[in-house]
């Protein structure tokens, strides 16, 4: 059974994915050290996701600048065979496993999988501030809110019509996931969802900044 995190950068995506993997369902081999921005490490599979940077590339764009969709599609089928590989590995090792990169909501509709969909969700505005924030401190890609906006805009676009078409699927919202009054109800809903107990007091719930 596969699972796709699937939420825009910095909406939380990251700390689900750690929770999907502390309840043993496998998120990755290869993970992306901790650093500031994601205390708690990514929860990123590093093949996976070079993969998914691949297809932007060879679109034309990188997940800041995302090429059209028809420009994706073109280029995602190049990818096919590399990506039924790594599905295939997993499937034979793995009873549950999963994979969140936030590139996925623009790819997951790609996939030659199907795939169980954990949506997660955070305030917009918040999103905004937090990738211009960490683009400003890292000075790599330094844009408007404006900028930014649109881009949250189209990764959730892109999200919300590719989960439209997913069976079985739950939505996380991260502000409920971070806030003490409402962290078991969202936990329980995960719990729920996964049919497995989340041991999260091994997962450092703290807000993205």
């Amino acid at each position: 059974m596969v699972y796709f995190v699937i939420g825009c950068h910095r909406s939380g995506t990251s700390l689900v994915s750690n929770l999907l993997h502390s309840a043993g369902i496998h998120m990755y081999d290869q993970a992306r050290l901790p650093d500031k921005w994601n205390p708690g490490g990514y929860g990123e599979d590093e093949e996976f996701k070079a993969i998914n940077k691949a297809i932007l590339h060879d679109a034309g764009g990188w997940w800041a600048q995302p090429p059209m969709p028809e420009e994706i599609r073109t280029a995602a089928r190049k990818h096919i065979p590399d990506l039924q590989r790594l599905i295939k590995d997993r499937d034979e090792r793995f009873d549950k496993w999963g994979l969140k990169d936030p590139r996925m909501c623009l790819l997951a509709q790609y996939y030659p999988t199907p795939a169980r969909v954990v949506l997660v969700t955070r305030n917009t505005e918040d999103i905004v501030k937090s990738l211009k924030k960490r683009e400003q401190e890292k000075q790599r890609f330094i844009q408007s809110d404006a900028f930014w906006t649109v881009l949250v805009t189209r990764y959730l676009a892109a999200a919300y019509n590719y989960v439209g078409g997913v069976g079985q699927k739950v939505h996380i919202d991260y502000d409920k996931l971070t806030s003490y009054h409402t962290i078991n109800s969202e936990v329980k809903k995960l719990e729920s969802f996964l049919e497995r107990d989340i041991d999260f007091s091994k997962i450092r719930i703290r807000k993205e900044i």
